[in-house]
């Protein structure tokens, strides 16, 4: 989970990876699943895992039923019982009443009881390079002090605020020796107007900045692990997945990261070109989607 000094000008990220390639843990929750026919009860470990390449990994716990479970004798699908969610999974290892699922198809859309509307989101963006930002902070304690850039993405009524963390520049140095993933930003999205955000809206956002900062990158780089909040800063729903993301290697690439203005410039000339286009059409629902498909053949 994220801690204090990982603070980046207010933004502060709801996981971190202490150094690159180390599982990032989610939540442990009570599930239930079929085994043999019948149905057993259990507790789950959610963790995104990246090495050796990433993935959403369910560690279940059986509590009930035979102490020796074989992978066959395993159902297809994953109950998650107070989020009401079903997951449908593959068993790819089970030792005595300890199994191994994975998904088969990612992300997941975990919803909290009782949720609200969403107004803002929170996510994680994993093999980003360090940037000099348009605005910057300080953090850290007596002389050790690190900078933290950021800079805002701003169009068509979102704002995006994208910020460095105390561990990038480490962790970036660390991935250029020797490849691999590692949470390089933390991110904030928001309506220009605070209104709430719909669910499927901060999708097809998160896509759209997927495109664009691989697109800047030269190759994948994914905003993963989003979380939505409520106005009154409580968590409403969350997405568990991996993301589509390329093991750390150089690329040339348009984007200088000493001139953090090229994404802020960019990403408003590109969304904006997209909504004129959707309004030509009479496609404006589709704005995200046009912007990332005009990016799409870069990153081929």
């Amino acid at each position: 989970m994220g801690s204090n000094d990982n603070v980046s000008q207010g933004i502060t990220p709801i996981y971190t990876t202490p150094s690159p390639n180390e599982t990032i843990s989610l939540a442990r929750e009570a599930v239930s699943l079929e085994i043999r026919g019948e149905q057993v009860t259990g507790t789950a470990q959610v963790s995104v895992r990246f090495l050796p390449a990433p993935r959403l990994v369910f560690e279940v716990e059986v509590e009930n039923g035979s102490p020796f479970i074989l992978i066959d004798e395993v159902g297809s699908e994953l109950t998650f019982t107070e989020r009401e969610i079903v997951v449908p999974t593959l068993c790819v290892r089970a030792e005595g009443k300890h199994l191994v699922l994975t998904p088969t198809c990612e992300p997941i859309t975990a919803l909290r009881p009782g949720a609200k509307n969403i107004t803002h989101v929170v996510f994680h963006l994993v093999n980003f390079p360090a940037f000099t930002g348009t605005a910057a902070a300080t953090a850290g304690e007596g002389k050790k002090q690190h900078r933290i850039d950021r800079v805002t993405l701003s169009a068509d009524g979102w704002r995006i605020a994208l910020s460095l963390l105390v561990t990038t520049r480490e962790h970036v140095k660390l991935l250029k020796e020797s490849g691999g993933f590692a949470i390089t930003q933390v991110g904030l999205v928001e309506r220009d107007d605070e209104q709430a955000i719909g669910q499927r809206d901060a999708e097809e956002i998160l896509t759209a900045l997927h495109y664009f900062l691989s697109f800047a990158k030269g190759g994948w780089a994914a905003p993963i692990l989003p979380v939505g909040f409520d106005r009154d800063s409580v968590c409403a729903w969350e997405m568990w997945g991996s993301g589509s993301c390329d093991s750390w290697r150089y690329v040339p690439s348009w984007f200088d990261t000493h001139h953090g203005n090229l994404l802020e410039d960019t990403f408003t000339r590109l969304i904006d070109s997209a909504s004129r286009a959707a309004r030509a059409s009479g496609t404006m629902n589709m704005v995200p989607v046009q912007a990332y498909g005009s990016m799409s053949m870069w990153l081929t």
